[in-house]
């Protein structure tokens, strides 16, 4: 049962959202590192650009977080502290590289 702004951490519509909303950080962290450094770099390096529809998950990333403030606040600011602890890391760097790997699309981006 969904009860606005106090759903339980662990039904299953909140998992859910958590689990898009982690994905969609991991690679919309890597893609932002990725246009960081063709931006350093003047153009240097000759990396590919992930294709445009990427852009979608930076507007999915917000959804889910804005979903997860509205399912459970308190629980989205862990989850949000948690994602900037791993984003300083680099761990969701690493993980939006595995997850884009597997498409071809990713060949040679990972400096």
């Amino acid at each position: 049962m969904i009860n606005w702004f106090n759903t339980a951490p662990n039904a299953s519509v909140v998992v859910i959202v958590f689990v898009l909303y982690l994905l969609s950080a991991a690679v919309t962290t890597y893609d932002i590192h990725l246009m960081n450094l063709q931006k350093n770099e003047d153009g240097k390096l000759d990396l590919k650009m992930l294709p445009r529809w990427i852009g979608f998950l930076h507007w999915a990333e917000s959804i889910l977080f804005l979903l997860m403030v509205l399912l459970n606040w308190k629980f989205a600011i862990v989850i949000w502290i948690l994602k900037s602890i791993l984003q300083a890391l680099f761990i969701l760097e690493v993980i939006g590289y595995i997850i884009i790997y597997p498409f071809k699309i990713a060949k040679d981006y990972f400096p």
